[in-house]
C-alpha cells in the first residue's frame, strides 16, 4: 500500500470542483498498524474476504482500500483493481 503523510489543508469546498468521476474506498483504521504488517514492514496485511477483491475487480471505477495508522496518523492506500502482490484467501 502506499502511504500518505497527512492530507494537505484544504479550503472550504463549495462543489465547485465536482465531475462526472468517481470512485469507491475501503476504510479501515487501526492503533496497531504493527501487527498488520510482514516482517520486512513492505506490506500491510488487512484481513477481508477475497470474494469482495474479485467483486472490487468487476468495478469499472477505481476502488481505493486503506488502512489508517491512528498512532502514526498514516494513511496507506492501494487500489484493489491493481494490488502489489495478490493475497492469500483466508476465507
Amino acid at each position: 500500500m502506499h502511504s500518505h503523510d497527512r492530507a494537505e489543508r484544504m479550503g472550504k469546498d463549495y462543489g465547485e470542483e465536482a465531475t462526472e468521476h468517481c470512485l469507491f474506498v475501503q476504510a479501515k483504521a487501526t492503533r496497531h498498524m504493527s501487527r498488520h504488517t510482514t516482517r520486512e514492514d513492505r506490506f500491510i496485511q488487512y484481513p477481508f474476504k477475497v470474494s469482495h477483491l474479485n467483486n472490487w475487480k468487476r468495478f469499472w471505477e477505481p476502488v481505493v482500500l486503506s488502512a489508517w495508522d491512528a498512532e502514526a496518523d498514516l494513511t496507506y492506500w492501494e487500489i484493489a483493481q491493481t494490488p502489489e502482490r495478490e493475497p492469500k484467501d483466508h476465507g
